[in-house]
């Protein structure tokens, strides 16, 4: 066999190892998956509203929310709630899209880093797995948290751009980064750790001065008439050493830890992300013995992200208990340090770069933290995924019940069960979620019979080919 079909053939199997997280994942949304609202999706219905009625503004949509603008987040959200008659199970599977995207661009890092020996794509195996880790449970059941997704995509493609040397990419680079700053405030943190990258590259002045300007004026545009939600926590370090560095190291450990659903799992968390966080300094200390920083300065700032991912949910989050730091939620958020943390394991393996530790002794314990911690997660987010259908089951069947629902059932669905009422009757009226016909009916069956596993995937696909036709029918009548 001629090299070039060994290649071929080495690239179709790589490819080929990489569906199995992705479908995994896939059919994860679609058995688990319910088309409610739920939470923070009730902040979108006004906004639907708003915007069939042709009032949206652009203040609408660059809000706040908590302490997030999310500007592109609601146009993105807005643009499938139209399209699909707020199906928020069709926004689930367009999380599942931008993680399918954000697996892509870390592969192209990979590939840059590493080429695409048999060797280099036989230790990118783990890469997939956890992109697709079902330890985002939260995440992945909940169409709102697109968000998340989008804005991790955002940071990763700004860096990826940002580490070019033309300038065309630079200005790429720029635009991806001021779209993830009113994307999450997390998105901020983009700005210093592409600054890192700056430095360690060594681009030069002009490169410095262009990236600060556009910082400074997306961080001015993102605080004006900006309001703090909650108590102040700057101090929270100050003030609770101890139990604030027990949330940044939880934190970190989270996306390879357990969640807070069983009782004291968040000290596997805890040490978890000791042993990250030591690694991490060993690696990058090696790194800078050897000369090797300018080369990999790329993972060096997406790993100074995800530690400065875990700092402001320390001290913004802090106050509400170590418990939290590990909750599916962030796990996204913190994707992209613990993606970085094992590629420079997986340098300095390669490289044989001298360390205070034997690379091969670290790199094997690495190895093997990440095939429990993946495994773990499985487990946590089947589970879950059973638990929150059956949750989900029952809110669906609250909401199409909403004008004689009780306020101890609405409040399930949002804080304030006036609210929901109010933005349960605009569903209502434009026929769209649990009111879309067909969805209906279904979810009515499912209340007075209980859960079919098959009827509801099967309900989930066609109820989202349902509203994609009945959505091209009203812009192409004919």
């Amino acid at each position: 066999m001629a090299n070039g079909d060994r290649d071929t053939v080495r690239l179709l199997y790589f490819f080929a190892s990489m569906v199995p997280p992705a479908l995994i994942a896939l059919f994860y949304i679609g058995g688990f998956g319910r088309t409610v609202i739920f939470w923070d999706e009730w902040r979108m219905v006004g906004l639907y509203e708003k915007m069939e009625t042709g009032v949206l503004t652009f203040g609408d949509l660059f809000a706040q929310l908590n302490e997030h603008r999310l500007l592109f987040p609601r146009m993105i959200l807005l643009g499938i709630e139209h399209l699909t008659q707020f199906n928020t199970t069709a926004e689930m599977y367009c999380s599942w899209a931008v993680m399918c995207a954000i697996l892509g661009v870390a592969f192209l890092m990979w590939r840059d880093t590493f080429g695409t020996s048999g060797r280099s794509l036989l230790y990118f195996l783990p890469v997939p797995w956890l992109v697709f880790s079902l330890r985002q449970w939260e995440n992945l059941l909940f169409g709102f948290q697109l968000v998340y997704y989008f804005f991790v995509l955002t940071v990763i493609l700004a860096l990826y751009f940002l580490n070019r040397t033309d300038r065309v990419s630079g200005a790429i680079a720029i635009a991806f980064a001021g779209i993830a700053s009113f994307s999450n405030l997390l998105g901020l943190l983009v700005w210093p750790a592409g600054l890192l990258l700056i430095v360690l590259n060594k681009k030069g002045k002009a490169w410095i001065s262009a990236w600060i300007s556009a910082a400074l004026v997306c961080i001015v545009l993102y605080f004006y008439g900006w309001q703090r939600v909650g108590q102040p926590r700057v101090l929270y370090f100050a003030e609770r050493p101890l139990d604030a560095a027990a949330y940044f190291t939880a934190a970190l450990g989270s996306p390879l830890g357990m969640g807070p659903w069983v009782s004291g799992l968040f000290l596997l968390s805890v040490v978890l992300g000791v042993f990250i966080g030591i690694a991490s300094i060993v690696l990058v200390v090696s790194l800078a013995r050897s000369r090797r920083i300018p080369r990999h300065a790329l993972w060096i700032s997406l790993l100074a992200f995800g530690f400065g991912a875990a700092l402001v949910l320390a001290a913004g989050r802090g106050g509400y208990g170590v418990d939290q730091a590990v909750s599916s939620r962030y796990v996204t958020y913190l994707l992209p340090g613990i993606l970085a943390f094992y590629v420079l394991c997986c340098i300095c393996h390669q490289e044989k770069v001298p360390q205070l530790i034997p690379e091969s002794l670290l790199f094997r314990g690495v190895v093997i933290v990440l095939i429990l911690g993946l495994s773990a997660g499985m487990i946590e987010g089947v589970v879950m995924g059973y638990k929150i259908r059956q949750e989900r089951d029952e809110m669906s069947c609250v909401l199409l019940d909403y004008r004689n629902a009780d306020d101890t059932h609405l409040a399930r669905l949002y804080l304030s069960p006036s609210y929901v009422r109010q933005n349960a009757a605009i569903l209502e009226r434009y026929r769209i979620n649990v009111f879309f016909p067909g969805e209906e009916a279904a979810i009515r069956r499912t209340c007075e019979s209980g859960s079919d596993p098959e009827e509801d995937f099967n309900r989930n696909v066609i109820g989202f080919r349902d509203r994609v036709n009945s959505s091209i029918h009203r812009l192409f009548p004919g």
